[in-house]
């Protein structure tokens, strides 16, 4: 991942509320939703699943 894929990753992070800049190069989490961090969480345990299947294919 380039670090401009992050900085606009993070710039729409910050203009939704998910995330603010505590400084040069610093963020911190912001308030979420539990519905919003919930799905995040099942996508990426499902994404973890998917790799695990594939690392595995037993």
């Amino acid at each position: 991942m380039t670090s401009k894929a992050i900085s606009d990753a993070l710039r729409w992070e910050r203009e939704h509320g998910r995330v603010y800049r505590r400084g040069r190069g610093l963020y911190g989490p912001a308030f979420m939703p539990r519905s919003t961090e919930y799905r995040i969480h099942q996508r990426v345990m499902a994404l973890r699943a998917r790799a695990a299947a594939l690392r595995d294919p037993t």
